[in-house]
């Protein structure tokens, strides 16, 4: 399972990568466009949007993995060994009923969304929500697996960390 989430995790970074330089490169144009030449690209506002949304909701299943996301340590502080084991399980159960119930709402918007084109490029609206579910069940995936280890990952140390 591991081995198959790396490769996943890869194949969601190299496509978070091209979907920042997109995003840069329309910005970047835009900005240009707009204010040396007095132009505007009709369709940069929703297409750099777009790319926003699924930079954000591709990039969380690899904090997910890696234990980058922000985390309240005080319950970890107060119990010791096996109930804390036991509370990250529980946190981790309680987010993969989360994760699963915006899986299953975010689905319900691509399938509701799928007739709408959206105003400036010739694409269903539905794109804004298809990475919120492809985001969900990639961070279910690794939630499973840090269900089943019973360990939350550990981050390296990060200079300037509060702990």
């Amino acid at each position: 399972m591991r081995t198959l989430l790396s490769r996943i995790d890869w194949v969601a970074s190299r496509f978070v990568m091209g979907l920042t330089a997109v995003l840069v490169i329309v910005v970047a144009a835009e900005v240009f466009l707009r204010y040396v030449l007095n132009y505007s690209m009709i369709f940069s506002n929703e297409l750099s949007r777009l790319c926003f949304v699924w930079i954000i909701f591709l990039t969380m299943p690899l904090g997910v993995a890696k234990g980058y996301h922000v985390g309240i340590t005080m319950l970890d502080n107060l119990l010791k060994g096996a109930a804390v084991r036991a509370a990250f399980r529980l946190t981790v159960v309680l987010t993969i009923g989360l994760m699963g119930l915006v899986v299953v709402v975010s689905a319900h918007s691509v399938v509701g969304r799928w007739g709408e084109i959206l105003s400036t490029l010739p694409l269903p609206a539905s794109v804004f929500f298809i990475p919120i579910v492809i985001g969900a069940v990639h961070s279910i995936l690794h939630l499973v697996v840090q269900l089943v280890e019973g360990e939350r990952p550990r981050r390296p140390d990060v200079a300037g960390e509060v702990s």
